[in-house]
């Protein structure tokens, strides 16, 4: 503090003296509040860190990897881009190998029949080029005595996208025409669109909200999808057909309602 002796000084620096000790003593007083302001944001930062931490501990419980051999590539992401080197297993037998265990050697559960069931089967038949039909030895052309199955191969197709351009042909009577000299015209009606004003084909409306709801992918990884695939659909216009395309399953909610009021006793699963 100043000890100066203002009594001998003039009245104007006397009055200014006073109005630095007066800020001197603000300047200290905002000083300890800063001080305490700052050691209040410590422990709100040291709480934060604790509550991220819990976070970060619950992720992992819920969406965490299921396996060891799945990494983090930090403490919240899974790492993805190795997801196969990580669940591969050179031991892991195909449909219809071996299975070793230790009294004996058996069958594995699936088998390749079990693998393709249901599916289309495509016949690939491998000829032998024309001039390889020559037999080497007399040099008389070979005839065909059958085919050897050689194995077979599971393929998946992608999926396929393409624009249906409706047109509606027209029809006119030339007998009319001919005798009044007017014509009577007929238009064919075009299928009902699923939604009005959309190109949405039904398929394709089905498709997004199976991948959506049934196989659990977002709208924002479906658009990226089919930007590689040259389509540009965003989210927000796929998000809308499933919105309008609600109203298709009202029937069906409906019904579920009657059959589940109709019913003596009801489980829910609050969680």
């Amino acid at each position: 503090a100043m000890n100066l002796d203002t009594q001998n000084l003039p009245p104007e620096v006397a009055a200014y003296i006073r109005s630095l000790e007066q800020e001197k003593q603000r300047l200290e007083q905002r000083k300890q509040q800063l001080e305490q302001e700052k050691q209040l944001l410590e422990k709100q930062l040291v709480k934060m860190q604790s509550l991220n931490e819990q976070l970060v501990q619950m992720r992992k419980r819920m969406f965490g990897q299921s396996s060891e051999q799945i990494q983090y590539v930090d403490a919240q992401q899974l790492d993805f881009f190795n997801e196969a080197e990580a669940c591969s297993d050179a031991s892991a037998p195909e449909p219809g190998k071996t299975t070793p265990v230790k009294a004996h050697a058996r069958k594995a559960k699936r088998t390749k029949e079990e693998l393709t069931e249901g599916l289309e089967h495509k016949k690939a038949v491998c000829e032998l080029p024309e001039q390889e039909q020559i037999c080497a030895k007399c040099g008389s052309t070979m005839v065909r005595i059958g085919e050897k199955f050689v194995r077979s191969e599971l393929v998946i197709v992608p999926a396929q996208v393409y624009v249906v351009d409706y047109y509606a042909a027209s029809y006119k009577c030339a007998h009319c025409e001919a005798q009044t000299g007017e014509s009577y015209i007929r238009q064919a009606e075009a299928p009902v669109p699923v939604m009005k004003k959309s190109m949405a084909a039904p398929s394709t409306v089905a498709y997004v909200m199976q991948e959506k709801f049934q196989n659990g992918v977002p709208l924002y990884r479906q658009e990226a999808y089919w930007k590689g695939q040259g389509v540009g659909l965003r989210r927000n216009t796929m998000a809308n057909w499933v919105i309008r395309s609600a109203r298709w399953f009202k029937p069906l909610y409906e019904q579920l309602r009657r059959e589940l009021l109709r019913q003596d006793i009801v489980n829910v699963d609050e969680t």
